[in-house]
């Protein structure tokens, strides 16, 4: 059998208008189907942490855009690595780890994956700016939804010691989208009566766009409480934000901090 360089096989296919299997090379290696349907707690979580961090990425392997390349894209700080850990025993034991600097990178190629993201759940290119978002809440079972929430917290999520109360806040997300983060501060908010606000700092970088932060305040009485929703027997999570709160929350801390994304 000859062996052709993969580069040239997909020149000459766009060329031929001949189609092929971009993901045939790691077929059996890569789960297409992981967020199909989400049934488990770790799939809840994944997805969670996915919206925050993550993005989809569709290239075009030629100029005529035939048989585009669907990759996602999920970086997290080095420290926080264990996420990718967690994403590669799950979805593709294969792919590598790109470390730049304090960062690191996972890039799996799945057209299945990204046309559930797509299709599904609303997530497409440049999903920061798509100021328009919201989610279906509909598609994950009510016992897996504090998994999906502690993904969104490990990834663009804040809790807030306050010095002077000695105690938890409030519980912050931020994102430019402010219709997902009202659905987020309403899950609170009829769950557990809590009261919440957003606020707008407008950020150049980002377009002009305003950032805007999600701020559920948790009254002393309901610390406890909204502590064993998000971690109690929970199995996935960052164990420094975790372990942050539960110290907060019981008084062991004697500063005001933010434990930042």
């Amino acid at each position: 059998m000859w062996s052709i360089p993969l580069p040239c096989l997909r020149y000459y296919c766009a060329r031929q208008n001949i189609p092929y299997d971009q993901n045939f090379r790691n077929r059996g290696l890569i789960n297409h189907s992981y967020f199909d349907s989400i049934d488990t707690p770790i799939k809840a979580y994944l997805l969670g942490n996915f919206i925050a961090d993550g993005c989809i990425e569709i290239r075009k392997n030629s100029s005529n855009g035939i048989n585009p390349t669907k990759r996602l894209l999920l970086g997290v700080q080095k420290r926080d690595i264990s996420i990718l850990d967690l994403v590669k025993s799950e979805i593709s034991p294969n792919s590598n780890l790109i470390e730049i600097g304090y960062k690191c990178r996972l890039n799996i190629t799945s057209e299945g994956i990204v046309n559930t993201l797509f299709n599904k759940y609303r997530i497409i290119t440049n999903k920061t700016y798509d100021l328009d978002f919201r989610f279906d809440f509909n598609l994950i079972p009510v016992n897996l939804l504090r998994d999906f929430i502690v993904g969104l917290l490990d990834g663009d999520g804040t809790v807030y010691w306050n010095k002077q109360y000695k105690r938890v806040y409030y519980i912050g997300f931020c994102s430019l989208q402010k219709g997902f983060l009202e659905q987020i501060g309403n899950i609170f908010k009829d769950k557990f009566n809590l009261t919440y606000k957003l606020s707008e700092r407008k950020a150049q970088y980002l377009g002009g766009s305003p950032t805007i932060t999600l701020k559920i305040h948790i009254p002393r009485v309901r610390e406890e409480q909204i502590y064993n929703y998000l971690y109690s027997n929970s199995k996935f999570c960052l164990e420094r934000k975790r372990s942050k709160f539960s110290n907060q929350y019981r008084g062991n801390s004697s500063s005001k901090e933010a434990i930042t994304p």
